[in-house]
């Protein structure tokens, strides 16, 4: 895969994408990445790409990465080195997928627990500045220097 596809797919995921931790049966914390967009042609790329799962709703669709395992890390360490906004969301995820499968395991259990609830608290704060954002500029930011100076 070519490095501009790579920094497009960044690009998508830092603008429309979300990277997150889902929790199963109350217990196991599971890392993901999320695109949801009204192009089809995008999801389709993605997926052609990184693999995942296309869902279609009547307003939007939504790419969802598969869980864990190889192709999320296969994602993440592709896009990583551009993306800008959710680069410390992507540091966590890779943080939980060295830790392996062991979801048996509590140590492996809390401290995905610990990683999912930094992810969360990083994807508040960015929803907070970019609501701030929103609020003083008008509309949204157009530049990471603008964004900055007015944190």
């Amino acid at each position: 895969m070519e490095d501009v596809e790579k920094a497009y797919m960044a690009g998508v995921v830092d603008s429309d994408g979300s990277i997150w931790f889902g929790l199963k049966r109350h217990t196991y914390h599971y890392p993901n990445v999320t695109v949801s967009t009204q192009d089809e042609i995008l999801v389709n790329w993605i997926q052609e790409r990184w693999r995942g799962v296309v869902e279609a709703s009547s307003s939007a669709y939504r790419w969802k990465s598969l869980q864990g395992g190889d192709a999320l890390r296969t994602l993440i360490e592709d896009i990583l080195p551009y993306l800008i906004t959710k680069r410390q969301q992507a540091l966590l995820v890779l943080e939980s997928l060295d830790l392996g499968g062991g979801q048996g395991r509590p140590h492996v259990r809390e401290r995905r627990a610990e990683l999912a609830a930094q992810c969360s608290e990083l994807n508040r704060e960015l929803g907070r500045k970019y609501a701030l954002l929103g609020a003083r500029l008008g509309g949204f930011a157009k530049s990471k220097k603008e964004i900055e100076s007015h944190a």
